[in-house]
């Protein structure tokens, strides 16, 4: 082949990988309704629930579904009301209770920590119809 044609062929396939590469990131931002940035994406889980807030807690709130005990009740009562002392009494005997509850866990080491500074680590749980799923 003489270079003039090797040229061309280079060209070419230099233009249809961009225009792959481009028409793929216009479908991936735009088609396929995702957003790139701090946009919600429809269609996911996140999109789909209005209220995203109603799915966050920092203890304030119980997400399991199911029956909560009473001890665990009044460990996220104390978090909401900031009474981190029986939090932490009140999460200790919830675990007595039932040693396999992570969310008594998570909530026992938020209220020891208090008011102090920390670092928010997310947990993605799927949590459903199935509570031991997500357990």
């Amino acid at each position: 082949m003489s270079q003039k044609n090797e040229t061309t062929i280079l060209a070419l396939a230099l233009l249809l990988t961009v225009g792959i590469v481009g028409g793929g990131v216009w479908w991936f931002t735009n088609g396929s309704g995702i957003k790139i940035g701090n946009n919600i994406i429809p269609g996911s889980e996140l999109g789909s629930n209005p209220s995203l807030q109603d799915r966050i807690s920092f203890g304030e709130k119980t997400l399991t579904p199911g029956a909560v005990s009473p001890a665990k009740k009044e460990g996220v009562e104390a978090i909401a009301a900031k009474s981190y002392d029986k939090a932490i009494a009140n999460f200790t005997t919830a675990l007595k209770l039932n040693r396999n509850d992570p969310e008594a866990l998570i909530f026992l080491n938020n209220a020891r920590i208090a008011s102090s500074k920390s670092y928010t680590i997310v947990a993605s749980v799927p949590f459903g119809t199935d509570p031991n799923v997500s357990l």
